[in-house]
């Protein structure tokens, strides 16, 4: 619900907000291997507390100028047997600069969007802050270069910003093309084109990261009756490592309401099962690629048991180790800005270690509230 809406007729300028607040408790537990080096180890278990209030606010200064802000605020609290310390994060950073993180010990910040958008007859433009993801696949898209979304992320819609500047044009009805820059520590160019033809929808996507890392990749989506289909074909090339990945997914709905799709991934930067060796090479070291193996099989379902309940299942193997996730997730609609959502997480191996990916995450169960006003 948006908060009352305040004009200056005099200056054009409109001025709207909301304000987004997240509760959450986790409970994890890290199956225990003395095999493992300590950057893959968790702690036999580990409680965590999360309150975090996000204010989103855009102002439009004219009819054609809008200034987009998101700001928030975490208090975190963690509690876990071994005392470990948070994992540092050595992945490619995409902003010029930020804002401190670290409050203190419990209390963090983070400035997620700030933007200048310009709606012009000559094409949009966004300078600043903003969201940059490309691909259409659900789980395992091999176009998702840009801080990529985890398979175990639960809102992976969601994506932090980065600094950068971007134009997009209208090439016609149904076609356009979308080309910027990425300007952070790590720098990003990039040019997106998408066109339906022959009763298909069609994206091409050409990037480079860091003038090191190139990336060129084909996708179509489409429907052969009452079945969805998408497919994305990516060819990596980096100073150490080139290869294919790929991925094809079907998509439909049975008994009027139970949605379900399942969806196949070639992972042609992975390993059979040696995969230490991915820590070395640079597409990993970006976070780039974040598959380990080689080939991936998902099937995932949704299912309205009411008209305020959803619930969600699924499983994600590894189909060169044999090692999955299964998940489950229960929302329900308490209000029209009030969510409460239940999520579990447990992994299924026959060994542990390294040559099991999907046995080093630990068994989880989540409980969320989100409120939106």
């Amino acid at each position: 619900m948006l908060l009352p809406v305040l004009t200056l007729p005099a200056w054009g300028f409109e001025l709207s907000t909301t304000t987004d607040v997240s509760a959450q408790v986790t409970g994890a537990h890290y199956t225990q291997d003395a095999s493992l080096p300590a950057e893959f180890s968790g702690p036999d278990y580990q409680m965590t507390g999360l309150l975090s209030v996000d204010w989103n606010v855009r102002a439009s200064i004219t009819s054609s100028l809008d200034v987009e802000t998101r700001y928030g605020l975490a208090a975190i609290s963690e509690l876990d047997q071994a005392g470990q310390a948070d994992a540092v994060n050595d992945s490619a950073d995409y902003r010029l600069d930020d804002l401190p993180t670290d409050l203190d010990p419990e209390f963090r910040q983070r400035l997620d969007r700030l933007n200048l958008r310009w709606y012009s007859p000559f094409g949009d433009y966004v300078l600043g802050r903003q969201a940059i993801s490309f691909g259409q696949a659900r789980i395992f898209s091999p176009v998702d270069v840009v801080q990529p979304a985890s398979v175990t992320e639960v809102n992976n819609a969601y994506r932090p910003g980065v600094d950068a500047l971007r134009g997009t044009w209208l090439l016609g009805a149904v076609s356009e093309l979308d080309v910027g820059y990425v300007f952070g520590d790590d720098q990003v160019a990039f040019a997106r084109l998408k066109a339906y033809l022959a009763g298909m929808d069609w994206e091409l996507i050409g990037l480079e990261i860091n003038g090191d890392h190139q990336l060129l990749s084909l996708g179509t989506t489409g429907a052969v009756g009452t079945v969805g289909w998408w497919q994305e074909t990516s060819w990596l090339n980096g100073p150490d490592q080139e290869g294919i990945r790929s991925t094809v997914g079907l998509d439909a709905t049975w008994f009027d309401d139970l949605y379900v799709f399942s969806e196949l991934h070639y992972n042609g930067l992975g390993q059979d099962q040696s995969y230490l060796n991915n820590l070395t090479q640079s597409w990993y070291q970006l976070g780039a690629v974040q598959p380990w193996g080689q080939w991936y099989l998902s099937l995932q379902g949704q299912y309205p048991v009411n008209v305020l309940t959803q619930l969600s299942a699924g499983v994600t193997t590894n189909l060169n180790d044999g090692s999955s996730l299964l998940h489950t997730s229960v929302a329900y609609d308490a209000s029209q800005s009030l969510s409460v959502q239940v999520n579990a997480l447990g992994p299924v191996a026959m060994d542990t270690g390294l040559e099991h990916e999907y046995s080093l995450y630990p068994f989880a169960v989540e409980l969320r509230l989100d409120w939106t006003f």
